[in-house]
């Protein structure tokens, strides 16, 4: 039996620049079944597992991805979902042939992206023909989804940010992070806030390296949020996700990330003695959502809470102990 077709093309008349459309949004119950093949614009799906998209929208740019000359761009079709989702199955994607942007027809390759690092090749077998449709025919397995486009194979496109961790060394921030296809990137902006609105500068760090260490020597006491600005060699820039670390003399210190987190958020506690610490989760209306005790040993920390069920949305994330900060799901 040949799976059925479940066709979708809303075009929204919104005040939006032609380079960057609205063309689909989902309403709050959208499931496509498994195995069922779906086409919203130009991006066709044919999901192994159920595909949730509710509340999700979907924007195609025709700006490629690095607009230089190529090698190193993408075809001139980006799709860009609002929201990253959790996907696996066949994906594929339509162009026009004046969206080439000098990449060649039967050398495309698909690439995504997940909303959290760089885009990444599928490393399936793709297809090119003659309805202009490049497609990874193998099935994907439990990616995070938030972009789609399409590449010659072999070309690198930019910066993965593999990691961005913070941790408590005595009294010092401890920062590290790690990259992937550093192409055409300048240099590493780290920067610091303690209310996630106004961040300041502490150091910058010339790229080339892929694993980096940075301290900072003065952190504030209670929250301190930090961010990684990332500037080509041409000056665009784009930012991380921010990691959070708590000071406090009298108390353990409490390292959160990734913020915000799409599936898993990592606690780390540096923990001046032995106890058990009970921690809830809520919504911004008061629901409990998740809730537990953190069983520390004096010294460091690890634990994990699972927030893929959560609604998208922001969460207070404390503890007994006193500490209270957001959590932003996506």
């Amino acid at each position: 039996m040949k799976p059925s077709i479940f066709k979708l093309k809303l075009v929204l008349c919104l005040s939006i620049p032609l380079s960057m459309q609205a063309q689909f949004h989902a309403g709050s119950s959208f499931v496509v079944k498994a195995n069922t093949t779906m086409v919203i614009d130009s991006v066709t799906f044919l999901p192994s597992s159920d595909l949730h998209l509710s509340g999700n929208e979907l924007i195609i740019s025709h700006t490629p991805v690095v607009n230089i000359t190529p090698p190193g761009s993408s075809v001139a079709r980006v799709a860009q979902f609002s929201n990253p989702f959790s996907y696996q199955g066949n994906i594929g994607l339509y162009y026009d042939t004046a969206e080439l942007n000098g990449n060649t027809a039967a050398l495309l390759n698909l690439v995504y992206h997940t909303g959290q690092s760089g885009y990444s090749t599928t490393n399936l077998l793709t297809t090119s023909n003659n309805n202009h449709h490049v497609t990874a025919t193998t099935a994907i397995q439990a990616i995070t989804l938030s972009k789609i486009t399409a590449t010659n194979m072999g070309t690198v496109l930019p910066l993965q940010l593999l990691s961005f961790e913070a941790e408590k060394r005595e009294n010092c921030t401890k920062l590290t992070w790690q990259t992937a296809n550093e192409k055409n990137i300048h240099h590493f902006d780290v920067e610091r806030s303690t209310d996630t609105k106004q961040y300041k500068f502490l150091e910058q760090q010339e790229a080339g390296k892929n694993l980096y260490i940075a301290l900072d020597y003065q952190p504030a006491m209670g929250w301190n949020y930090y961010r990684l600005k990332m500037v080509s060699d041409d000056g665009n820039l784009r930012y991380s996700q921010t990691v959070a670390l708590y000071f406090d003399v009298s108390r353990s210190s409490f390292s959160l990330f990734p913020n915000p987190v799409t599936q898993t958020l990592k606690v780390q506690v540096n923990a001046l003695e032995a106890k058990n610490v009970h921690y809830a989760v809520t919504s911004i209306d008061g629901k409990i959502m998740k809730e537990g005790i953190l069983k520390l040993v004096k010294g460091n920390n690890y634990f994990e809470i699972d927030f893929s069920s959560f609604p998208i949305g922001t969460y207070i994330f404390q503890t007994d102990d006193g500490v209270a900060t957001k959590v932003i799901k996506e």
